[in-house]
């Protein structure tokens, strides 16, 4: 099976990634120097780009002589791209006729609209088939944050979070100060549950933060949740989910870094003392 972009475009691949994973392709078992020379690549980029491809299943070490590194067999390539070529389309296939609002699934548009409960716990849901150590951005508004709480089972987050952990996908989440001050409102086994998920939080004014939607940008795709409405809007549109992408980077660029789980156990020992 031949690497092409198109055909790994659903893979979410950074440029590093992708450029690390052709190189090794075209040129057989190798080491981190050499791939660095051939494909003209930083070596610690080569290295940390190998460990994040190794994660999800796209190369391996060679365990003999040198440490070199090879691209996995074809037919394991072929099965990974084949099994998340259609990853969203059970969204559509499962959508019960009164829950589909509409909209246009053609390449060049790519946007569907559903409503319902069930299809707002899909949408998060659809995360989780993300591969291991995949990143998705989750932008979460104020409104939405405080709505979240009340419309969203316990055990529903309990089970989500148990899921989001084992499945290893890095979430880079950006909130408002305001839905940080949240936790507070929350018991301690609800606390313990957001304890450990694989997160890197940005925290932006609350001036900027006041709207209500959750909106999830990964692979090709951007998800927006109005808990309030309940209704679910997929974008697939190349040049809207590119420009997410970039205005998510930014707000993780420039928003205050917060260790949640520290956050989080400082709370917990609070409410402990209390």
């Amino acid at each position: 099976m031949e690497l092409t972009r198109d055909n790994l475009k659903v893979f979410g691949f950074t440029d590093s990634e992708a450029q690390v994973l052709f190189v090794l392709d075209e040129v057989g078992p190798v080491t981190v120097s050499s791939l660095s020379r051939k494909g003209d690549i930083p070596r610690t980029t080569v290295y940390s780009a190998l460990l994040r491809l190794k994660d999800r299943g796209f190369v391996r070490r060679v365990t003999k002589g040198q440490k070199k590194w090879k691209v996995v067999r074809r037919s394991k390539l072929k099965r990974l791209v084949q099994e998340n070529l259609n990853h969203f389309d059970s969204n559509t296939d499962t959508a019960k006729k009164e829950e589909i609002v509409g909209g246009i699934d053609a390449e060049e548009i790519g946007i569907m609209v559903y409503r319902g409960k069930r299809q707002i716990q899909r949408a998060y849901e659809s995360m989780l088939d993300l591969s291991r150590t995949e990143r998705v951005f989750a932008i979460q508004g104020n409104k939405s944050a405080e709505l979240a709480l009340k419309k969203l089972e316990k055990q529903y987050l309990f089970d989500f979070h148990k899921k989001f952990k084992r499945a290893h996908i890095i979430m880079e989440g950006i909130n408002g100060k305001f839905a940080l001050s949240l936790f507070r409102e929350l018991d301690v086994p609800t606390l313990k549950s957001h304890l450990n998920r694989m997160l890197v939080m940005a925290v932006l004014p609350d001036r900027y933060m006041d709207f209500n939607l959750d909106v999830l940008v990964f692979r090709e795709t951007v998800v927006f949740i109005n808990l309030d409405e309940e209704i679910v809007i997929f974008v697939r549109n190349k040049a809207l989910v590119e420009m997410f992408n970039n205005f998510s980077r930014y707000f993780q660029d420039t928003g205050d870094k917060i260790n949640l789980n520290r956050h989080i156990w400082e709370i917990i020992e609070e409410k402990k003392k209390a």
